[in-house]
């Protein structure tokens, strides 16, 4: 019996499946490393929900983050990424595939190292950095 044009999934919704299958396997990794970090739950969340609409905005702001998931770099679509008031010590590779970004806000972190992959983002116009323990921009 042939199926209906609603139960067969477009090649498009199957690829989105595999995406946030694989997403939420890199997030589920990530809260792993703090298993009792209710902040690290909820960002995780945050980033989901960001991932599953398509957001062009994510706030994890004050969440006493120590590092950013890898998982980050899957939402391509983000134009603004705040995570002030937070933990971080150093950001790696995690903004290299956010082509789209436009204002990052990392301030109030702890930050000593930072890559210079972040300013090969040609959208970029704002990036906030106050507040950290730079000693110097790569």
């Amino acid at each position: 019996m042939p199926r209906s044009k609603k139960e067969i999934k477009s090649e498009n919704e199957i690829k989105r499946d595999k995406e946030i299958k694989d997403l939420v396997r890199s997030l589920k990794i990530w809260v792993k490393k703090s298993p009792d970090d209710e902040d690290r739950k909820g960002a995780s969340e945050d980033i989901k929900k960001a991932f599953e609409e398509d957001s062009t905005r994510l706030n994890i702001s004050n969440k006493n983050l120590t590092n950013l998931p890898s998982a980050l770099g899957k939402l391509t679509k983000l134009e603004e990424f705040y995570c002030a008031g937070n933990e971080l010590i150093s950001i790696t590779d995690e903004f290299k595939n956010l082509k789209n970004l436009k204002c990052i806000d990392l301030s109030g972190n702890k930050i000593i190292a930072i890559t210079p992959t972040i300013f090969g983002l040609t959208n970029l116009e704002t990036l906030c950095l106050n507040n950290n323990q730079l000693d110097f921009l790569p």
